[in-house]
């Protein structure tokens, strides 16, 4: 099997446990009840009662790809009397009337920890490959040196430009999942802001379905409303 056929089939099957790759895009529906302002091109979401809740997007459009996500920022502001209690248990998401997966720090470590692993065995298969072709060539080598010089040199010359080429593409591929700054459970004092982000099980989001992204504080619910398009 050649270099370039085994790493085609390796990184499809990288693709395939990925999922599809399906785009959508978010927009905040025409019904929701809170109007979206813009800081620095991005689009937020500002709920206030006694306590406040700011929702931002941070993707417009998603895949189930875990580098493409669907994700939000949800920072929440205590303006009680007393210490209130802020997770993702305080956040639950609606597509339509379904529930839609919050996923926790540790779904996400081991959902990128896979893919890592999945990565790895691919990268390993084309080297394997590279390895095999590379003794084929040697014991080649002096018959074709001896038949005809030229044509080799102008062959392994196109065989090293190549797996060049093969290399840096995957290289600029490799992205790493960066899950810091992930909400974590947080006690927030009176007049305290926390916040973190989130990220929802795409599949479980359907196109033409309202998505609500519903945050339960200190007593009160904050209810925040998106349309959703392939």
């Amino acid at each position: 099997m050649s270099t370039v056929k085994a790493w085609l089939l390796a990184a499809f099957g990288i693709t395939a446990l990925g999922g599809c790759a399906l785009t959508k895009t978010l927009t905040v529906s025409p019904a929701s009840a809170i109007q979206p302002v813009y800081r620095q091109g991005r689009l937020v979401l500002q709920s206030q009662k006694k306590n406040g809740v700011e929702v931002e997007v941070l993707t417009r459009q998603f895949s189930d790809q875990t580098d493409a996500l669907p994700s939000f920022f949800v920072a929440v502001r205590n303006g009680g009397e007393v210490e209130v209690e802020f997770s993702l248990e305080n956040i639950t998401t609606y597509s339509g009337e379904s529930r839609v997966r919050v996923y926790t720090v540790e779904e996400l470590e081991k959902r990128v920890r896979s893919e890592g692993e999945a990565e790895a065995a691919a990268v390993a298969a084309n080297e394997a490959a590279q390895l095999k072709d590379a003794a084929m060539s040697r014991q080649t080598t002096s018959r074709n040196l001896k038949d005809n010089p030229v044509a080799w040199t102008m062959t392994k010359a196109q065989g090293n430009a190549r797996n060049g080429m093969d290399q840096s593409g995957s290289s600029r591929n490799q992205q790493p999942n960066d899950l810091t700054g992930m909400l974590m459970r947080s006690t927030v004092r009176p007049r305290e802001t926390v916040g973190g982000t989130i990220k929802l099980h795409a599949e479980d989001i359907r196109s033409g379905q309202p998505l609500r992204l519903v945050v339960a504080i200190g007593g009160e619910v904050h209810e925040f409303m998106f349309d959703v398009r392939s």
